[in-house]
């Protein structure tokens, strides 16, 4: 069956059809069914077999995230699957597990599968680590990025004002009268890392502190280089009152750091990035900086909606969300 017979037995135009056999557009549900019914009748299954490998392809979205287990991610996948299901998408959940690597090899993966486009959070973004930018643009289907971005790139994606969030987490410190604040940071490697270190940074310099490097401990995101550096931190610099974590699992390792010890150190005031309380069995009472975690995930998944029914007219779209500060009761 050819295209200008498909266009005359379903009224829908020669480029349409043409775009939506070759996965370019998404079409609208109306064309596709009555494009999927004019070639059943005309028994053509090398044509029916080509147009349900399209449309399969589009009801089915990866989304990469780098650590499964940390409740941040948890509350974005839950933003995600109540927008797409609504939609009938189907999801491919798949874990990093913070590992540059490990990400090249699932967006390998990803290649060889039929898929509508990738919600991904990547692990890295230094210039010296972009294979997986490459990837994903040679997947040539829609992409968007959650919380952390690709260096240099224009991808859609949703993202958070990290630098604010510690700018008020840090001068919430500063306003409760700490003067020596020590941070364990998150690696530069990542959007995330340098915008809550450049939001530390740039808080104490509003306050006339001068920043001490010494005081700053590159971490990984992880709860045990939260525990260990703290630790480190606190050995090296008695005169810290006060310490500011750059993610929530980092800042379980800092409170369990603190609860261990038996020097009278305890009491040092922390406030993380990310809420912990699901975290622990107890209700920690410390302010964190709360993001809108199940919005970032709403919004990535409307992007990729609209990017898929788009007809390839499409300006990027890169969104920046507000933290708050959500003080202890």
């Amino acid at each position: 069956m050819t295209l200008k017979e498909l266009s005359e037995a379903t009224g829908i135009s020669i480029a349409t059809i043409s775009r939506i056999l070759n996965g370019q557009t998404s079409g609208n549900s109306d064309k596709l069914r009555r494009l999927e019914m004019a070639i059943e009748g005309s028994n053509d299954q090398k044509l029916l077999s080509r147009f349900r490998s399209i449309s399969e392809k589009r009801k089915v979205i990866a989304v990469v995230i780098p650590d499964i287990t940390n409740p941040f991610f948890t509350d974005v996948l839950k933003g995600i699957r109540g927008i797409l299901h609504k939609h009938d998408y189907e999801l491919i959940i798949m874990d990093s597990e913070e590992n540059v690597e490990e990400e090249i090899n699932i967006l390998n993966t990803l290649k060889t599968l039929n898929l509508s486009g990738v919600i991904i959070t990547p692990v890295s973004d230094a210039d010296e680590e972009c294979q997986s930018e490459n990837i994903l643009k040679d997947l040539r289907i829609p992409v968007v990025l959650v919380d952390r971005d690709v260096r240099s790139s224009s991808i859609d994606g949703v993202f958070v004002n990290n630098e604010l969030g510690a700018y008020d987490g840090v001068m919430e410190l500063i306003h409760n009268g700490h003067r020596n604040i020590g941070l364990i940071a998150g690696p530069t490697s990542s959007k995330p890392g340098r915008e809550r270190l450049n939001g530390y940074v740039t808080a104490l310099n509003e306050a006339g502190i001068a920043v001490d490097p010494d005081l700053i401990m590159p971490g990984d995101f992880s709860r045990k280089s939260g525990f260990e550096l703290a630790n480190r931190l606190l050995d090296a610099h008695p005169e810290i009152t006060a310490i500011f974590s750059s993610n929530n699992l980092m800042t379980i390792g800092v409170l369990q750091a603190l609860a261990q010890r038996d020097d009278g150190r305890s009491g040092i005031e922390v406030i993380g990035f990310d809420e912990v309380s699901d975290l622990l069995d107890h209700d920690p009472g410390i302010t964190v900086i709360q993001r809108p975690t199940k919005e970032m995930g709403e919004t990535a998944a409307k992007i990729i909606l609209e990017r898929l029914d788009s007809k390839g007219r499409w300006t990027n779209r890169r969104i920046t969300l507000t933290p708050s500060l959500l003080r202890a009761r």
